[in-house]
């Protein structure tokens, strides 16, 4: 954001014996900006049953023996997820944003969803990445659905590292994933899936679960779920 200097400019030729209060206007003025202008990169996610959870860090355990260990799959900093929707969200509107995940949650009672299998697919960089692929499911499309619709109006593009959870440095996939959710992973093209990491994993694996913890997450590198900022159960 800019600000223009000018009324500074003038003030301080003007009045230079009110220099020492123009200073301390715009010195409370950057901060309520660095207070009230912070943007985050989040996404939308439902979790699944503590089962299926640690099946999903065991297979990341197995992943990361023989392929770079960009995820760490846990219980509580970088929590197995399927996401729904993604974007950025200025943090001053996160009371709205939990509003609107209170009332969807009310509207949607827990899902039985199945794994089939382990998917393998390449990512935008060329690399490998193995994924708990789940199958079709009409109330879990129509979930994602509403979630598109109803933020809309809350979350934008422009992603940038600074937007992420705990981390320095944020991939161009990650960025990217973030910006162009709506436009090439929603609607039509939404694949429902749990990321176990990068590397294929030779192992034969298909559940039945029930999921029913909705959440808005905190991202890190990697679309991780980092922190969860709110949560709801689905109970509908």
């Amino acid at each position: 954001m800019q600000i223009s200097l000018k009324f500074y400019n003038h003030y301080s030729f003007a009045n230079a014996g009110a220099m020492p209060l123009a200073r301390a206007y715009f010195y409370d003025l950057g901060l309520w900006i660095l207070v009230h202008m912070k943007k985050i990169a989040i996404d939308i996610v439902l979790f699944p049953s503590e089962e299926i959870r640690d099946v999903a860090i065991e297979l990341n355990r197995k992943l990361r023996e023989n392929n770079p260990p960009k995820i760490t799959l846990d219980t509580e900093s970088v929590m197995p997820h399927i996401s729904l929707t993604m974007g950025v969200l200025d943090e001053e509107r996160l009371s709205e944003a939990a509003e609107i995940l209170k009332n969807i949650a009310a509207d949607f009672g827990a899902m039985e969803l199945e794994i089939p299998e382990i998917a393998v697919k390449t990512s935008s960089s060329g690399k490998k990445m193995s994924s708990l692929q789940l199958a079709d499911h009409p109330e879990l499309q129509q979930l994602h659905n509403r979630l598109v619709q109803d933020y809309t109006f809350l979350l934008e593009k422009g992603a940038s590292p600074e937007m992420f959870h705990s981390s320095p440095e944020v991939s161009e996939s990650s960025l990217s994933w973030v910006d162009d959710y709506l436009g090439k992973h929603s609607g039509e093209n939404f694949w429902p899936h749990i990321t176990l990491g990068a590397g294929e994993l030779a192992v034969n694996f298909a559940a039945k679960f029930t999921a029913s913890r909705l959440a808005l997450c905190h991202l890190g590198d990697h679309c991780t779920c980092r922190e969860i900022l709110v949560e709801e159960i689905l109970k509908g």
